[in-house]
Parts: structure tokens; C-alpha cells; sequence
């Protein structure tokens, strides 16, 4: 339960191979509905903990943000479950990190 008791929050962990590979889906359904709902995916950019102030969030990859951090205001998680919407989210440094320390100098 979370939100209240207006959600369920879900982690999920998905690996893709090995360990190296693993993304962190953060996804909030709905409790009221009682059947499947329409809902929202994004990529957010500061760990799955920053887009809500839900200290059961699982914080991310050495972030100073804090829960709820500045990314809450954006996301509007509260809003989205009282319309019946479900938000699944991963980090997107999970599926590319932003860094060049794998690029060449032949990259575009």
C-alpha cells in the first residue's frame, strides 16, 4: 500500500542477462478500480526515489536527491492515481547512462 492506502506501489527489478543489466521499474496502480487501468510510462532523471516523497521508494545509484527531491512536482503521482491512472517509471541512466566513458572517437 502507499499514497494513503490509494495505491499499491510495485519495485521491480528486470535483468537482461547478468546483474550488469538490470533496470529498477518503480510502478504505482491504483486500489480503488478493482480492474485494469490505463496508465502513464516515462523515464525519469534522477532515480525512481525523486519523483515522490514515498520514503518505501528503494533510492538509486548513490543520488544525494532525496525522496521526493525536485522531481516531484513533475511527475504529479498523487494526481494520476485519484484520476485512475497507473505510472511506471525506470531511471534512465539504468538503460544508458549519461557519460562518455564507453564512446570512441569514431562515435557520432
Amino acid at each position: 500500500m502507499a499514497l494513503g492506502g490509494r495505491a499499491t506501489r510495485k519495485q521491480i527489478a528486470a535483468y537482461f542477462g547478468d546483474d550488469k543489466y538490470r533496470l529498477d521499474i518503480l510502478l504505482y496502480i491504483p486500489n480503488k478500480p478493482g480492474k485494469p487501468v490505463a496508465g502513464f510510462v516515462g523515464l525519469n532523471f534522477n532515480g525512481n526515489h525523486t519523483i515522490q516523497s514515498d520514503p518505501g521508494i528503494i533510492k538509486q545509484g548513490g543520488k544525494d536527491e532525496t525522496h521526493g527531491g525536485n522531481g516531484e512536482t513533475r511527475w504529479q503521482v498523487e494526481m494520476l492515481i485519484d484520476h485512475g491512472y497507473a505510472l511506471a517509471t525506470v531511471h534512465r541512466d539504468e538503460i544508458d547512462p549519461d557519460n562518455n566513458l564507453d564512446a570512441t572517437k569514431d562515435s557520432i
